[in-house]
């Protein structure tokens, strides 16, 4: 059990919770925007779904909140770059990989935040709010409810050093082996300075818990 399984209630973001919840603030501004005015425009054109878990003793407080979208990785992408180590990465533990030729089913997390004050907490030594979201969404997306089977679970993360290792610490990989593949997958010249950086989690290691 973590803090918000035992103190929060997960729910759909929409009008009437940006009307009557106190606004989202995290430490990316970026995410702040895009909690505060541009999630229901991104639901309307069925781009992304957002979620946010509310407190229970004060549901107008919003703990945390993700978006979440239907992705896919391009294997054909990744053959073009020549990086061999990425094709492993995706086929390992894959029965009958060849079978699929072209796309191996993900989720992706458009945009994910903790409200600062609770970025820290935890419950009786547990894991911090901003480790257990992770742990939440990947459990969620392979439960029995979920409409959609996926396999993976990726983020473009941006390419700062505390976001890359919150991802590395919580079990995601880089997809491409360095910088230079991801360039090349991206038709990017070498000198130009990436973003984000392409990280997957395979949930099948979460399914076999």
């Amino acid at each position: 059990m973590g803090f918000l399984t035992d103190n929060c209630i997960l729910h759909k973001m929409d009008e009437q919770i940006l009307k009557y919840c106190h606004p989202f603030v995290c430490v990316d501004e970026g995410v702040n925007d895009f909690f505060q005015r541009e999630f229901i425009e991104y639901e309307n054109n069925l781009f992304a779904n957002s979620y946010c878990f509310l407190l229970k003793k004060n549901p107008k407080i919003i703990v945390a909140a993700f978006a979440i979208s239907s992705d896919s990785i391009n294997r054909k992408l990744i053959n073009t770059t020549k990086d061999k180590q990425a094709e492993k990465k995706i086929r390992k533990n894959i029965p009958h990989s060849k079978e699929f030729k072209n796309r191996f089913p993900s989720v992706l997390i458009g945009q994910l935040g903790v409200v600062k004050s609770f970025s820290k907490k935890e419950t009786k030594g547990e894991s911090t709010v901003s480790e257990e979201i992770l742990d939440f969404i990947k459990k969620w997306i392979i439960d029995s409810d979920m409409k959609i089977a996926s396999r993976f679970l990726i983020v473009d993360a941006i390419n700062e050093s505390p976001v890359l290792k919150y991802y590395e610490n919580n079990n995601f990989k880089y997809l491409f082996s360095d910088e230079d593949f991801e360039k090349a997958s991206l038709n990017l010249a070498k000198d130009v300075t990436l973003k984000t950086r392409l990280m997957v989690f395979d949930l099948i290691t979460v399914k076999k818990l």
